[in-house]
Parts: C-alpha cells; sequence; structure tokens
C-alpha cells in the first residue's frame, strides 16, 4: 500500500499542470494604433470572455464613432486536439468619455471571419430562427470586459 502511494505522488508531483479549462481563452492579443507592439492579455476579467459563450457582447449597434481606433482582439483558445490556437478574433472600439465599449463580429469576406467561422457560426445559417445574424455587425460589449480591454489601452 505504501509503495501505491508513493507511485501515485510522484505522478501526481511530476504531472504537467494541465491547460485552463477546455477550448477556454487562455489569452487575448491585441493590435493596433498607438500600440509599440502587440499586447498580450492573460488577466482574469479579461479572459472570462468565451468565444462559445458570447459572453463578452450583448446586443446589436450602430456603428462607433469612426474616429475612435479600432483594435483587432485574438481570442487564444486551449483544446486537446490543438492546444493553444487563435480561435477567434474581433474588432474593438471603445467611447473615450464613457468607457463603453464595441465588438464587431467580421462577415463573409472580411479578415478573420475563416479564422472565427472555423471555431463557431454566428451568422444565423445553420439555425435559422434559432439564432440572430451576427456576423458583419458590431455589438455593444459587456460593461465588465470594456472594463478589462480600457485599462490596457492608449487612450484615443
Amino acid at each position: 500500500m505504501a509503495r501505491i502511494l508513493v507511485a501515485f505522488a510522484l505522478v501526481v508531483a511530476f504531472a504537467p499542470a494541465p491547460l485552463p479549462g477546455y477550448k477556454m481563452t487562455v489569452k487575448l492579443v491585441v493590435s493596433g494604433p498607438r500600440l509599440a507592439s502587440d499586447l498580450e492579455i492573460t488577466d482574469r476579467a479579461a479572459i472570462a470572455a468565451n468565444v462559445f459563450d458570447g459572453n463578452f457582447m450583448t446586443t446589436i449597434a450602430d456603428a462607433p464613432d469612426p474616429y475612435w481606433p479600432r483594435y483587432r482582439v485574438a481570442f487564444h483558445l486551449n483544446s486537446r486536439e490543438r492546444g493553444v490556437f487563435l480561435g477567434y478574433a474581433v474588432l474593438y472600439a471603445w467611447n473615450p468619455l464613457t468607457g463603453e465599449g464595441f465588438v464587431y463580429l467580421p462577415g463573409r469576406g472580411e479578415a478573420d471571419y475563416r479564422v472565427n467561422i472555423g471555431t463557431i457560426m454566428r451568422d444565423g445559417s445553420l439555425s435559422p430562427g434559432l439564432q440572430p445574424a451576427r456576423d458583419g455587425y458590431w455589438h455593444h460589449a459587456t460593461p465588465e470586459w470594456s472594463q478589462a480591454l480600457n485599462a490596457r489601452l492608449p487612450r484615443p
């Protein structure tokens, strides 16, 4: 019995640390204007955004002011099959006066659309009547996610 416990302790001690939850966001990589280099964001509030839940955005919005900088936010996910990979990408803009954020999901033929549909489709084509079209539209970002991103971005 003692040998079994020692063997178990050794396995646990030397086993590689598991990646965070299956197909969860492990980091965001943000690129855009006034950034000297890409930002890698791993703080909990920012990576709580899950592309499958869509919990980083809410309802469709009018396009934000075109003078506000647009940032590409790339979601890096993990999976058992692929390890950490680029799974999704959106554009993000925010109102410097209110802090409100806006998310644009690329539509057909736009940059990152193919990356996104390789992970999840939001254009409604697979579930007519159940899922409204979301690709190719701006959406309101959740206040929590906006706050997490805005804290890392340069003021417009």
